[in-house]
């Protein structure tokens, strides 16, 4: 009875090691995955030297256009078309993402401003103006340097979706459409 009993002691604490040793090498290859997920996205965020002292400089690598930010948020990451900005949301990850697209054919009103609304000139080379559209949080152009683009402004966010869910939602998250303008306003 003495033996068996040790046998199985003995087979248990097999099970156990190999268990954990299995989680741990899981773990690893996840956390070696996420660090090369990371790499791909360039992490491109730092403190804006001369900028304002609660902002920092997002050099997006989209046409060289750089956007300053709350500083109270997360870094920014850009791939593709895609700048993203880690926002101070405590509840859930939250991104504001703004898609960035070159517009080749731009069509213009009286005056020099671009069709939109809420048109500012921020600088003699650069102008931005709100675009009407749907289910976006802001969608917005950028005239710079007589190159035209277009922002559209939505929230990203590891918050599950309801269940049941019939219709339109959104994640919740605390970003205004005046911060978006301001970091609109900030592009250079």
């Amino acid at each position: 009875m003495k033996k068996t009993s040790f046998v199985i002691l003995v087979l248990c604490l097999f099970v156990v090691c190999g268990c954990s040793i299995k989680t741990n090498k899981d773990n690893l290859n996840i956390n070696q995955n996420q660090n090369q997920e990371q790499n791909k996205q360039q992490i491109v965020s730092e403190v804006a030297e001369g900028a304002n002292v609660d902002t920092k400089l997002c050099n997006s690598k989209i046409a060289g256009l750089q956007f300053s930010y709350p500083k109270n948020w997360g870094d920014c990451r850009v791939d593709e078309n895609n700048i993203h900005f880690r926002t101070d949301f405590k509840k859930y990850n939250v991104d504001l993402v703004g898609e960035i697209i070159e517009i080749t054919n731009p069509t213009e009103i009286e005056g020099g401003l671009l069709v939109g609304y809420d048109n500012e000139k921020i600088s003699s080379n650069v102008e931005v103006f709100k675009i009407a559209c749907g289910g976006a949080l802001l969608c917005s152009g950028i005239k710079i340097n007589n190159a035209v683009y277009r922002a559209t402004w939505v929230v990203s966010s590891d918050q599950k979706a309801p269940e049941n869910l019939d219709g339109i939602w959104m994640p919740e998250h605390n970003i205004t459409q005046e911060q978006i303008w301001n970091i609109l306003k900030s592009v250079k």
